[in-house]
């Protein structure tokens, strides 16, 4: 009986974490007539997420730690998501396709929060 009454416990804490994995993310209430229509884009753990207003994925992108998004669509973010090991930052588009990279060649740099990418016009 004990030993039943354990499996049970393990297979249904294994569907609910199953579905967790799969439904909303950690968005527990939202008040359509409230909120704004629009979707919430952040990074975390070198991955970038684009959340609707039920708190499903509707994208991901292969960078994660402070993504940008860009008018064309794309995800600009740093290449790595550990600050002491700062490489440089990546451009990717929809598919998670690397469109454009800056490789940092500075030795023992990082920026440090916020940062602004400066695209030179020609002229």
């Amino acid at each position: 009986m004990k030993r039943t009454l354990i499996l049970c416990s393990l297979v249904a804490t294994t569907a609910l974490a199953y579905e967790r994995l799969q439904g909303p993310t950690e968005l527990l209430f939202c008040n359509q007539d409230k909120a704004l229509n629009g979707y919430t884009l952040f990074g975390v753990g070198n991955r970038t997420f684009l959340l609707d207003l039920d708190g499903r994925v509707v994208h991901t992108w292969p960078v994660g730690t402070n993504p940008h998004l860009l008018d064309n669509g794309n995800i600009v973010d740093a290449s790595k998501d550990d600050p002491s090991g700062f490489q440089g930052f990546k451009e990717v588009d929809w598919d998670g396709k690397t469109v454009w990279e800056y490789v940092e060649k500075r030795e023992a740099y990082a920026p440090h929060h916020d940062w602004v990418r400066i695209v030179a016009s020609e002229t």
